[in-house]
């Protein structure tokens, strides 16, 4: 087998879109048709193949984007599309793509790379790891006790993006992980999908300010249907009841309705009498491009007033392999290059701490963290602020 030195990471030339697009639609079952208008709204300068010579082995979308964390919306390389040929899967043409990817962020200035897995040992390889989740949930409309009849709704039309994408970031900045959307993400959720398109609704409160929304795909069965919630977002208690009352009003014809969540999701939680089947839909991951970087991006508790020295091993980007010492003031941090290294992990643990998925007691146990107690104590107040989750897939 060849090796890895013959590869070339590069973007995607005109020439290269018939070989990806017929290497993606076997890696994700879809037709080569289909890729075309992925390719479009991911926006092909931000399409990367890997070649053997002229042979295209692999492609990815390193599509420009957001995430929320400590209130703020820190710069992320969220990756989508990674396809491998079949006949060169296990020859490290994925390692070799990923590495080049993440130097390419890092030449950027991207503090930050999200993705979902398929194959998590593939991503933790590269300094990938566990971040956050999406779990969905399955609720039968008729067993649901909300009949509430405040304000008003109405379809949802084309000049109302507005006010949804005000809603959206209304509540999305309170919630770690949840994405900054871009036109990709808003058309996936909103918009035609598999061939299904998404319906919607706006609900205005009782003094005819928005208050809510609502977007769902019904998929077709035999006689009952199931209703997908791709996107739904309330400002107030009241605007979580309306959703599910309005959930209730679709069910003539819905046997169940499928969401995605997380338990301490408002919609979960507004439930007096849960009824439902919540699962582990997927466990999102993140990566540290940039460490000084992406710990002074994100937010932080506005009472924090430490220093803390951190020792972080990554063996990627030599940039992030080395001590820093972060100072905590005003809800926001300054980093710099050296310092006393009081705490000592490597950049995966950081990933999954900075995001506030795992705590430190939890690091700690599985080997991950070591330091200073009084230090990791200030580790656990400065990233302790929020279970990340996010509602969609990219």
């Amino acid at each position: 087998m060849a090796g890895t030195d013959a590869l070339h990471y590069g973007a995607l030339a005109p020439d290269d879109a018939p070989a990806l697009r017929e290497l993606l639609g076997r890696a994700f079952g879809v037709t080569t048709a289909e890729c075309e208008p992925w390719f479009d709204l991911a926006g092909r300068d931000n399409i990367r193949v890997v070649r053997r010579g002229a042979v295209v082995e692999g492609g990815c979308m390193v599509l420009p984007m957001g995430q929320h964390f400590g209130g703020v919306v820190v710069p992320t390389g969220a990756i989508a599309g990674v396809g491998v040929r079949t006949d060169a899967r296990r020859g490290g043409v994925a390692t070799r793509m990923m590495t080049e990817a993440l130097h390419e962020l890092h030449a950027r200035g991207v503090p930050l790379s999200t993705l979902y897995a398929s194959n998590a040992e593939l991503y933790r390889r590269v300094g990938y790891e566990h971040a956050g989740t999406r779990f969905a949930a399955t609720v039968r409309p008729r067993e649901l006790p909300f009949h509430e009849r405040s304000g008003s709704s109405r379809d949802l039309v084309g000049a109302d993006s507005i006010s949804v994408q005000r809603l959206y970031e209304s509540v999305a900045r309170h919630r770690n992980g949840h994405m900054a959307r871009t036109e990709y993400l808003w058309h996936r959720l909103h918009r035609v999908r598999h061939g299904i398109a998404a319906q919607g609704l706006l609900l205005h409160d009782d003094d005819g300010a928005p208050e809510a929304y609502l977007f769902w795909r019904l998929h077709r069965r035999e006689m009952f249907h199931r209703l997908e919630v791709t996107d739904w977002v309330a400002l107030t208690p009241q605007g979580y009841r309306r959703l599910w009352s309005t959930i209730v009003d679709l069910r003539t014809m819905i046997d169940d309705v499928r969401f995605y969540t997380a338990p301490a999701d408002p919609m979960l939680r507004v439930l007096p009498d849960p009824r439902l089947e919540v699962q582990l839909e997927a466990a999102w991951m993140l990566r540290i491009v940039d460490v000084a970087k992406a710990i002074a991006a994100r937010g932080y508790r506005s009472a924090l007033r430490f220093a803390l020295g951190l020792q972080i091993r990554d063996d990627v980007i030599a940039a992030n392999d080395g001590t820093f010492t972060v100072e905590f003031a005003d809800g926001r941090a300054s980093v710099c290059s050296g310092g006393k290294p009081e705490v000592h992990l490597d950049v995966r643990t950081l990933a999954s701490i900075y995001s506030g998925f795992v705590d430190t007691g939890t690091a700690i146990a599985l080997g991950q963290l070591q330091g200073d107690p009084a230090a990791l104590d200030r580790l656990a107040l400065a990233f302790g602020d929020g279970a990340p989750w996010m509602p969609e897939m990219f």
